[in-house]
């Protein structure tokens, strides 16, 4: 007899079709970084040049001393993203002066939020689960690029002593989680 119907196997489909946490945040932010693109006038390329930058923006609010690693302002940008002459650095402020921040103050990206407070700017990235996702993609990256020096002294700068125990911390559970997604 002829069936109608396709038998579908659900474990397989789910295993096939189901995206982890991990390629959820990773494909909304790549959503988010195209749209911001595609608001410019001409494709120059320059989308792939964000990532990095919410990835280093991210990694060095995560890491940084202190209770308070979600809020920042122009000073934290100078000293953990341009505050040297490298190449790098240099990319890092162009893209924050002429893209970014117009577009954050204008409330035209939805990854950072501008607070002005008086005379000071205050951002943050807009939910800590993005600044996470971005910071153990960073993380991986770097591991996966030879950069497993970095990792552990990602790990020795927490004031933990084996990234098992990482686990146990509010701060950096979410971001091993991730990144072993």
């Amino acid at each position: 007899p002829k069936k109608d119907y396709i038998e579908v196997d659900a474990t397989e489909f789910e295993a096939q079709n189901t995206m982890n946490r991990a390629q959820v945040y990773e494909s909304a932010i790549e959503g988010m970084l195209r749209q911001q693109d595609d608001k410019g006038d001409a494709d120059d390329g320059r989308d792939a040049d964000m990532l990095p930058f919410m990835h280093e923006l991210a990694f060095r609010l995560h890491t940084q001393d202190g209770d308070q690693f979600r809020s920042f302002g122009r000073t934290f940008l100078q000293e953990a993203l341009f505050g040297t002459e490298t190449a790098q650095a240099q990319e890092f402020k162009a893209i924050w002066t002429t893209r970014l921040l117009p577009a954050v103050c204008a409330s035209q990206f939805p990854l950072l939020v501008w607070e002005p407070e008086g005379t000071n700017d205050i951002f943050r990235i807009s939910h800590l689960s993005f600044q996470e996702y971005l910071c153990a993609s960073r993380l991986v990256r770097r591991l996966k690029g030879g950069g497993a020096s970095e990792c552990a002294a990602f790990v020795l700068s927490t004031g933990l002593q084996k990234i098992e125990a990482l686990l146990g911390s509010d701060r950096y559970q979410v971001i091993v989680q991730m990144g072993r997604e």
